[in-house]
C-alpha cells in the first residue's frame, strides 16, 4: 500500500500484535499499519468491561495423586454482574462477546491438608483462548503449598488483578491444579 493510506477497516482480522479492529480508521506508515484514536477506542480504554461470578459449589481432585487441571464449575446464578452482557457462560467457560480491555482477578479458598503427605503447589490460572478451538494460555496465575503439614487447614489463593485486552469470540477459564 502507498504511504500515508487511510482506510476504514469493516472486519476483526490477525492475531496479537499484528491484529486489527473492525470499525476503527488506520493509515499504512510503510511497514505497518497504525490505529487512529476514535470516540469507539478512547471508549474501549476509559470504560471497563465488567463482570462479576462467584462459585459457591465444591471443586473436587479426582484423587489425591492427581496432577492435571481442574476447570473451577460455575452455573448461570452464579454470575453475579453482567453489565452490557460482556460475556456468556457456557461449560464453565466464559466467551467474551465485548472486545475490549478487561481487568481480570480470581481467588480460591482451599484445604491444604488432604489425605496425601507429599507436598506440592496448588496453582490457580485464568486461562485465554483465541476463538472455539487452539490451545489454552495462562494470562494471569499465583501458587501456594498443598499437602499434609503446610502450614495451616485452609487458605486462599489471590490472582492480583491483572489487565487483559479480549477479543469477541475469545474465551476464558479459571482452573486450578496441583
Amino acid at each position: 500500500p502507498a504511504t500515508g493510506l487511510l482506510v476504514y477497516n469493516i472486519q476483526n482480522s490477525g492475531l496479537s500484535p499484528n491484529e486489527v479492529i473492525s470499525n476503527r480508521y488506520y493509515f499504512w506508515n510503510g511497514s505497518e499499519w497504525v490505529s487512529l484514536p476514535g470516540s469507539q477506542l478512547v471508549e474501549e480504554l476509559v470504560k471497563p468491561k465488567v463482570f462479576y461470578c462467584k462459585s459457591s459449589a465444591t471443586q473436587n481432585y479426582p484423587s489425591s495423586n492427581f496432577s492435571g487441571e481442574v476447570i473451577i464449575t460455575f452455573s448461570p446464578s452464579d454470575i453475579q454482574l453482567n453489565i452490557d452482557n460482556n460475556i456468556t457462560l457456557t461449560n464453565n467457560t466464559f466467551r467474551i462477546n465485548t472486545t475490549g480491555l478487561y481487568e481480570v482477578s480470581s481467588y480460591i479458598n482451599y484445604n491444604p491438608n488432604g489425605s496425601s503427605s507429599n507436598r506440592a503447589l496448588q496453582n490457580l490460572k485464568i486461562q485465554r483462548r483465541q476463538g472455539t478451538s487452539g490451545a489454552w494460555v495462562d494470562v494471569a496465575g499465583t501458587r501456594g503449598t498443598y499437602g499434609f503439614g503446610s502450614a495451616s487447614d485452609f487458605k486462599t489463593l489471590v490472582i492480583p488483578l491483572s489487565a487483559v485486552y479480549l477479543n469477541e469470540g475469545d474465551f476464558i477459564r479459571i482452573i486450578t491444579q496441583n
